[in-house]
C-alpha cells in the first residue's frame, strides 16, 4: 500500500456511491447500498424514510428548509435528530421503513440491535431507552451523542496522537467488557462505529454505537462441542477478524482484533490491509503486517497492536479485561520513557497518570482510580466547583438556608449538559471562604470556582456570588441580589443562568426551561424542604428522623411538592436499615413517597434514584433497579451519589468492572467524599482486589480517622489476607460506634484463624445480645457460624434475613465473606431466590 494513500482514498470503495453510507461488504460489484437500490427501484428519489415528522412522543428536528436533520444513514435505516416531547430533551431516533421489512429478516435484525443496546448501560456505550412502531415503521430512541466518529476525526484532522488513541482504545475496551458481561459480541467495531465527544471537563469520551451485528454468545446455535460454526461473513472487511472472514462463530477476541485495526487507523490514518474482500483475507492469513506504516509510533504500542492483530484468536488478549491490563502497561511504559527523556509533548489525561506512576510507583490503573486530582494539574475549562455559601446571618440556624440555596443552584446548573460540577462533601472542607481559590480549584480538579454568601433577616435576604476563572486568576462575574424570601427560587435560576453564560455555555431551550422550573410556589414549604435536606446530609438516625418530619411539613404545606416526596422516600429508606423492627413499614412508606413524586414529576432524578435503590435493596428487582438508576444518571449526570448507588447495583449483579468505573466517576465528581472513597474501597474488596482495597481504605481513614465504615471493610481485607489479628483490631474500632454486627465479624475472624475457643465465646455474646434486643440482624450469627464452619446454622440464619428482605442479601454474589458457602446447593438456591444467578 502506498504511503501517499489517504483515508479518503482507502475508504471510497467501501461506501455507497449514491448516499455515502458504509457498505456491509467491499467487493467490487457492490457499489450501491440496499437502501438506495430499493429507492431506485421504487422511484423514491428523495431518500426520506418517513412522510411524518413525528413518531410517538418524538418530533423530528428540521433544518431551515423543513427537512429532517439526519445524523446517519445505513443500508436499512436512517438516524434522525429528534426531540422527546415527554422528557423535553434531544435524542437520536433510528427509523426503518416497512418497505425494507418485507421478509422479516430486516425487522428481526433491527429489533435485535435495539434490544441488545438497551441491555447495556455504560458511559462508553450510547444508551437505548425506547423501542416502538408507528404507521408500520419501527424506530428506537437512543442517547444523542454530540461529536464525530473516529473516521470523521481522522479524515478531517489526520492521525490521532498516541496517548489520546490509547485512552480512546481503553474506553472502548471498557465498553466491550460491559458487552461481555451481558454475553454480547459486537462484531462490527470500526472507526465509524465509535463516536468521540468532549465531556464537560474537556476530556474526550468515546462511545461505541451501532449494535446491528451484535450476537449473544449464549445462542444455542453455537456448537456445543466448541468446534467452529459456519455463519457466513458478517462485519466490515477492513476491520473484520480472520474468523469472521472464515464464517466461523466469533467471540470477544474477534472484537479485540477489530479494535486493534481501529487503533492502527487512529494512529496512521491508514488500514493494516486493503483491497477487495478476498484480497484482505489473503493478506490476513499471510500474517505480515505493514509495520512501516507505524514508523514513529512508540514500540510498546506497536507490540500491543501486533498482539491484538494475531491471526490465531488464542494468541490475542483473551478478554477485554486482559486487554485493559495490557493497555495500562503500555501507557505506563510510555510514560516512564517520557519521564527519562522529557519532550514538549502533551498527553492530556495520561500526563496525570504518569505523575501518579512516578510518584507512587504502583499499579497504574488502580492508582489512577485511588488518587484525587493533584494540585497543579491543568484542569479542563468547562468545569466548576460550587463552594459552600457563607452564612452571614446573625442567627446560626440560618446555615440551612445558605447551604440549601447553594445546593439548589448546583441542581439547576446540573441541567446544563456540557458542564461538569464538583460539589457535595468535597467542597465542604472550604466552608470558611478560603482566600486562595486557585489552590482550591487545583485540588478539586476544576477550572472555575463559584463562591457566595447569604444574609437573611426575617423575610429579606441578600445573596452575593462570585465566579472566578482560577486558571487565569480573574473574576468572570460578580452579583448581589437583595430580595424577599418569596423570590428565592427566581434568584437561584438567575444565578445558574448567569453563571453558565459567564462560562461561555450557550443554553438550549430545554436547558433554560429546566433551570427555570420551580419545584414549589410555596415559600414556607420550600423552607421546610431546605431544612430537611440539610439535616438528611448528616446521615445519622436522628438526622433521618428529623429530615422526615421536615419533608412531611413541606408536603402538608404543598401536597404537590415532588422533591419533598422524594426526600421523604430517601429518609424512610435509610431509616429502615437502622430500625429493623419497623423495616417493612418504612420501606412501604418509602415506596409510596417516591411513587407519588414520580406521578407529580416524572423527570425528577432523585425520585428515580431512590426508586432504583429500593428495587435493589428490598425487592431484588434488578432490571428495575438498573432502569431507574440509569434514568437518574441520565437526568442528572453531575450527581455523584447516583453513580455510587449504581456502582453498588453493578457489583451486586456481578459486573465488577462496570461497578469500579461508576464509583470512579462518583469520585471524580466528589473527590474528597469520605463516603464515596470508602465505598470505592468496599467495592474493590468485593472485586477481590485486596491490595487496592487496602490502599484505598487506608487513604480514606487518612481523610477522616473517625469514619467507621473503612475499618469494617479493612477488617474484611485482612481476613482474606490471613492477617487475623489486624482484622480483629479493625472490627474492635468499628464496634465502638455501637454497631453490634461487628461482634459477628470478630467471631468470623476468630473462627477463620482457627481460634475456636475465642470464637465460641464471641458466639455466646452474640446470642445473649440477640435475646436482649430481639431485633438483631441474623447476619451477625451467620458470620459467626461461617467462621466456625457450621454451614447448616449459617444458612438457616441467612434464610431468616431472606424472609425479612434485609439489605445485606444484595451482596450474596459479591461479598467474599460468603465464599465458604458457595459450593453448598442451599446457598445457590438462596441466591437464585434473590434473583442473583450464581
Amino acid at each position: 500500500m502506498s504511503e501517499r494513500q489517504t483515508v479518503e482514498l482507502k475508504l471510497t470503495h467501501a461506501v455507497c456511491a449514491r448516499c455515502g453510507s458504509r457498505l456491509s461488504f467491499s467487493g467490487d460489484a457492490e457499489m450501491v447500498c440496499v437502501t438506495c437500490l430499493l429507492h431506485i427501484a421504487l422511484r423514491d428519489q428523495d431518500g426520506d424514510y418517513s412522510g411524518s415528522h413525528r413518531f410517538d412522543q418524538y418530533e423530528l428536528i428540521t433544518d431551515d428548509h423543513g427537512t429532517p436533520v439526519e445524523l446517519g444513514r445505513g443500508a436499512m435505516a436512517v438516524t434522525y435528530k429528534a426531540f422527546d416531547t415527554n422528557l423535553r430533551c434531544e435524542v437520536a431516533l433510528k427509523v426503518i421503513h416497512p418497505r425494507y421489512l418485507v421478509d422479516g429478516s430486516g425487522r428481526a435484525r433491527f429489533l435485535s440491535e435495539a434490544r441488545a443496546a438497551a441491555q447495556l448501560r455504560h458511559r462508553n456505550i450510547a444508551s437505548v431507552f425506547h423501542l416502538g412502531s408507528e404507521r408500520g415503521e419501527c424506530f428506537y430512541a437512543m442517547e444523542l451523542v454530540e461529536g464525530e466518529t473516529i473516521e470523521d476525526r481522522v479524515r478531517d484532522k489526520g492521525p490521532i496522537e498516541g496517548g489520546t488513541a490509547l485512552e480512546i482504545t481503553l474506553q472502548i475496551t471498557r465498553a466491550l467488557a460491559a458487552a461481555g458481561d451481558r454475553k454480547f459480541v459486537h462484531r462490527d467495531v470500526k472507526p465509524s462505529n465509535v463516536m468521540l465527544c468532549s465531556e464537560a471537563d474537556g476530556v474526550i469520551a468515546a462511545k461505541l454505537i451501532d449494535f446491528g451485528l451484535v450476537r449473544d454468545v449464549t445462542d444455542q446455535s453455537a456448537s456445543a462441542s466448541g468446534s467452529p460454526v459456519r455463519t457466513g461473513f458478517i462485519g466490515t472487511p477492513h476491520f473484520a477478524s480472520p474468523e469472521q472472514f472464515a464464517g466461523e462463530m466469533a467471540d470477544g477476541r474477534s472484537d479485540i482484533y477489530s479494535l486493534g485495526a481501529t487503533l492502527w487507523f487512529m494512529l496512521t490514518g491508514k488500514l493494516p490491509f486493503d483491497g477487495g474482500h478476498e484480497q484482505i483475507r489473503q493478506q490476513q492469513l499471510r500474517g505480515v503486517l505493514p509495520l512501516d506504516q507505524l514508523r514513529g509510533v512508540p514500540r510498546p504500542i506497536v507490540d500491543l497492536i501486533r498482539h491484538m492483530l494475531e491471526v490465531d484468536p488464542a494468541k490475542r488478549p483473551q478478554s477485554p479485561a486482559a486487554l485493559k491490563e495490557q493497555l495500562n502497561k503500555c501507557t505506563a511504559a510510555i510514560d516512564a520513557a517520557k519521564q527519562k527523556q522529557p519532550r514538549r509533548y502533551a498527553y492530556g489525561v495520561l500526563a496525570a497518570v504518569a505523575f501518579v506512576v512516578a510518584a507512587l510507583g504502583a499499579s497504574y490503573i488502580f492508582q489512577r482510580k485511588l488518587t484525587p486530582s493533584a494540585p497543579g494539574e491543568i484542569a479542563p475549562e468547562k468545569t466548576i466547583a460550587v463552594l459552600p455559601f457563607e452564612n452571614l446571618s446573625r442567627d446560626p440556624e440560618n446555615a440551612f438556608f445558605a447551604d440549601g440555596i447553594r445546593a439548589q443552584i448546583v441542581a439547576r446548573l446540573a441541567k446544563v449538559m456540557n458542564l461538569k460540577i464538583v460539589s457535595g462533601s468535597s467542597t465542604r472542607r472550604y466552608q470558611s471562604a478560603p482566600e486562595d481559590l486557585v489552590q482550591v480549584a487545583a485540588a478539586l480538579g476544576v477550572a472555575n470556582v463559584l463562591e457566595g454568601s447569604v444574609q437573611r433577616e426575617g423575610e429579606k435576604f441578600r445573596i452575593t456570588v462570585r465566579l472566578m476563572d482560577a486558571k487565569n486568576n480573574v473574576d468572570l462575574w460578580r452579583q448581589s441580589y437583595d430580595r424577599v424570601f418569596r423570590d428565592v427560587l427566581q434568584v437561584e435560576s438567575e444565578v445558574a443562568r448567569r453563571a453558565a453564560g459567564a462560562l461561555g455555555l450557550k443554553l438550549t431551550q430545554p436547558e433554560k426551561r429546566a433551570i427555570d422550573k420551580s419545584s414549589t410556589s410555596n415559600p414556607q414549604a420550600y423552607e421546610a424542604y431546605l431544612k430537611g435536606r440539610y439535616i438528611w446530609l448528616q446521615r445519622t438516625w436522628d438526622g433521618y428522623r428529623q429530615a422526615k418530619e421536615y419533608f412531611d411539613q413541606a408536603i402538608t404545606l404543598d401536597p404537590n411538592y415532588a422533591q419533598a416526596y422524594a426526600g421523604l422516600a430517601e429518609a424512610y429508606h435509610f431509616l429502615a436499615d437502622l430500625d429493623p423492627r419497623n423495616y417493612k413499614e418504612n420501606i412501604d412508606k418509602a415506596k409510596t413517597a417516591y411513587q407519588r413524586a414520580l406521578r407529580l414529576d416524572p423527570m425528577l432524578p432523585e425520585a428515580h434514584a431512590i426508586a432504583g435503590l429500593v428495587a435493589m435493596n428490598y425487592d431484588w428487582d434488578w432490571p428495575l433497579a438498573e432502569q431507574e438508576l440509569g434514568r437518574a444518571i441520565a437526568l442528572d449526570p453531575n450527581e455523584a451519589l447516583f453513580y455510587d448507588w449504581n456502582a453498588e447495583y453493578l457489583m451486586a449483579v456481578g459486573r465488577a468492572s462496570a461497578s469500579i468505573d461508576n464509583i470512579e466517576r462518583a469520585r471524580e465528581l466528589d473527590p474528597f467524599s469520605v463516603i464515596i472513597n470508602s465505598d470505592l474501597g468496599k467495592l474493590l474488596y468485593f472485586a477481590r482486589l485486596y491490595d487496592e482495597a487496602e490502599a484505598q481504605l487506608k487513604q480514606t481513614l487518612r481523610m477522616d480517622p473517625d469514619f467507621i465504615q473503612p475499618h469494617r471493610y479493612l477488617g474484611g481485607v485482612y481476613i482474606m489476607k490471613h492477617r487475623f489479628d489486624d482484622a480483629i483490631s479493625e472490627f474492635e474500632i468499628a464496634k465502638k460506634d455501637g454497631d453490634n454486627r461487628m461482634v459477628g465479624l470478630m467471631t468470623y475472624a476468630y473462627g477463620m484463624a482457627g481460634r475456636k475457643i475465642e470464637a465460641a465465646q464471641m458466639l455466646e455474646a452474640i446470642k445473649n445480645l440477640a435475646e436482649r434486643r430481639g431485633d438483631l440482624d441474623k447476619i451477625c450469627l451467620a458470620w459467626a457460624y461461617i467462621g466456625l464452619g457450621e454451614k447448616d446454622r449459617a444458612i438457616a440464619c441467612l434464610e431468616e434475613d431472606y424472609k425479612s428482605h434485609r439489605v445485606h442479601m444484595t451482596s450474596l454474589k459479591s461479598n467474599p465473606e460468603y465464599d465458604p458457602l458457595r459450593s453448598d446447593p442451599r446457598f445457590v438456591d438462596l441466591m437464585s431466590r434473590v434473583h442473583l444467578a450464581p
